[in-house]
């Protein structure tokens, strides 16, 4: 784990997919910078399954195979969901009030010791332990 590595939240994939208006440019970036080894990323297997499903709400489905197998290419770490991560999750949701998908994005990071995620969602900042960064701030 180098020090610039965070946990990569499914936003910032996704914002780099459709370039969205306000995120899109910087988040393909950061993509590209994560490609090439400048960043260490983490991910879950949940976030490549919710990039897919943004891009099939999003009219773009048909894509998500191919998009989806091209981030598991990259040089992230992917962690996979097991059993104890699910049990932590579901306490963080019940304790915390967390969405059920953004507490297995934390129970996951509590399990692979890290502290930082870059996402869009502002519904992570000021939590305990953890340090949101916005992907418009640099990385």
């Amino acid at each position: 784990m180098t020090s610039k590595e965070a946990y990569i939240d499914s936003n910032v994939i996704f914002y780099a997919i459709i370039m969205d208006t306000v995120y899109g440019k910087r988040c393909g970036e950061i993509l590209r910078e994560a490609a090439s080894g400048g960043i260490g990323g983490t991910i879950s297997t949940l976030v490549i399954i919710e990039v897919a499903n943004a891009m099939k709400k999003y009219g773009l489905g048909r894509d998500a195979k191919k998009v989806c197998t091209g981030v598991m290419s990259m040089p992230f770490r992917i962690v996979p969901l097991n059993e104890q991560i699910v049990h932590r999750a579901l306490a963080i949701s019940h304790d915390s009030g967390m969405g059920h998908y953004d507490s297995v994005h934390l129970a996951t990071m509590e399990e692979v010791g890290l502290s930082r995620i870059l996402t869009a969602d502002k519904g992570f900042e000021g939590r305990q332990g953890v340090d949101r960064l916005d992907p418009l701030d640099s990385v």
